[in-house]
């Protein structure tokens, strides 16, 4: 009997259609931007490193691969 392992580098095309939806909607509602680019180009979302980067970018926060929010928000004193 041969059992079937997914390899990590095949991608779920589930997720993948709903990150160009997400990345269709976000250019509806804000226009062509870096974050939406990535989505499209990669097909995830950037690990919390570059969502970080992509975030100070665009003066917002966006979603990592690890679902956090980049970049992060520093505590207020």
């Amino acid at each position: 009997m041969q059992r079937h392992v997914q390899s990590p580098g095949i991608t779920n095309f589930e997720e993948v259609r709903e990150l160009r939806v997400s990345a269709e909607a976000i250019e509806a509602t804000y226009g062509p931007n870096p974050y939406s680019d990535y989505l499209r180009r990669h097909g995830r979302r950037p690990d919390p490193v570059t969502a970080a980067g992509i975030g100070r970018y665009l003066g917002g926060r966006v979603k990592a691969d690890d679902g956090s929010m980049q970049p992060t928000r520093k505590a207020k004193v």
